[in-house]
């Protein structure tokens, strides 16, 4: 940070450099609140237990206080000014993580980990540091808690009308800021059809295309194959060559084998060419 900080100070002396700086950290800023910002929000509160604060209120002390408080004001008089999508970045951290979080949980077969469903103290907490979380998100934790037994012979990405594209840009499912209300933008480039999160990821992604077309899009490489086969291309099976590495629930009494998957006679299609 401090070799970082000397640096920038050489570079802003010069006021030629200002105009591009300025574009750098507009970028940089937006691409690390959509994957960062979502990481650990999603880590610290739904991968935990005990939850010393909720990711909001650190947030604004993190970023607002220190990064834009501190950082940024001793910038200001080389003419650097704060991100101008910080009020849209104060508005996604209201949800996003919730929305990823659920996200995440809908498509656990194609995960590495296993996520734990929600249960009344989550409830509760989630509500008293987030008003209106229940009403938004509790009835599609319910339904995964549900369906997390394979007896259910379900998974909940079967009971979504479609799969969320994921972003072009930041690779975070297209559910932002909120699920019930993402902001997704889908557009043709050069004769191909991508999707992102964000105004903000569409801007970084027409400031040089060429970064961001080069791969594939995850659904797009699996289009048209069983679930089941999707999982063991990616290799998520454990040693004995049919459990599930990914599970929605932590009991290891019963858990979710190849078979079960197989078993739901799921296809995978990517939503972009709906």
């Amino acid at each position: 940070m401090a070799n970082g900080y000397g640096t920038l100070m050489c570079v802003v002396q010069e006021p030629d450099n200002v105009p591009f700086l300025q574009e750098s950290l507009e970028r940089h800023f937006w691409h690390q609140h959509m994957s960062m910002d979502t990481l650990v929000g999603v880590v610290s509160e739904y991968y935990a237990v005990n939850r010393p604060w909720a990711y909001r209120d650190v947030w604004e002390e993190w970023v607002v206080d220190d990064f834009v408080g501190s950082y940024m004001s001793r910038l200001s008089s080389f003419g650097l000014r704060p991100p101008d999508r910080l009020g849209e970045v104060a508005r996604f951290v209201e949800d996003m993580h919730h929305s990823v979080a659920i996200a995440l949980a809908a498509i656990w077969p194609l995960n590495f980990w296993r996520i734990d469903p929600m249960g009344p103290a989550d409830y509760e907490w989630f509500e008293n540091h987030y008003p209106g979380w229940t009403a938004r998100y509790g009835g599609l934790w319910d339904a995964f808690r549900a369906m997390s037994d394979p007896s259910s012979g379900r998974v909940l990405m079967q009971e979504l009308p479609a799969l969320p594209p994921f972003c072009q840009v930041c690779h975070v499912p297209c559910v932002m800021p909120r699920i019930d209300a993402p902001e997704t933008r889908i557009f043709d480039h050069e004769g191909k059809r991508y999707a992102v999160c964000s105004e903000g990821c569409e801007w970084i992604f027409n400031l040089n295309p060429k970064i961001y077309t080069g791969c594939a899009n995850w659904w797009e490489r699996f289009d048209g194959m069983d679930l089941a086969d999707v999982i063991l291309a990616l290799g998520y099976v454990r040693p004995d060559g049919k459990t599930l590495m990914g599970q929605p629930h932590l009991n290891a009494e019963r858990m979710w084998t190849i078979d079960d998957i197989r078993r739901l006679e799921y296809e995978v299609k990517d939503p972009l060419k709906a």
